[in-house]
């Protein structure tokens, strides 16, 4: 293994090398080329389809109709049907529902 004086040396020559870098420049116009590539790149069904529903008239428009729709569903009063004890019985009688399961706990009399 190399002792610790070569690698600080090859340290040091790493970090002398970066001191002589200079600042990394765009060439000229860069940032009117690139807008103008931005502008003139075709814009997929995707882009068109993300642009419209992420305008605020859409957003507003969906939260109105989403809301009216809650309280629609909220506020709707379904009819319960009245059922009488001769209609219950008689349904049970026709799909056997009278029967008894492991869950009645009564005591059978000997």
């Amino acid at each position: 293994m190399k002792n610790s004086r070569e690698i600080d040396q090859k340290v040091q020559a790493a970090f002398e090398s970066l001191d002589s870098m200079g600042k990394a420049d765009p060439g000229p116009y860069f940032a009117t080329r690139l807008m103008a590539r931005m502008k003139n790149r075709d814009s997929g069904s995707w882009d068109k389809l993300i642009s419209f529903v992420t305008r605020p008239a859409f957003i507003l428009a969906s939260l109105v109709i989403i809301l009216f729709v809650n309280m629609v569903a909220a506020f709707h009063e379904t009819k319960k049907p009245n059922f009488s004890e001769s209609v219950m019985q008689s349904y049970s009688d026709d799909y056997r529902m009278n029967t008894t399961s492991l869950y009645d706990y009564e005591t059978p009399e000997p």
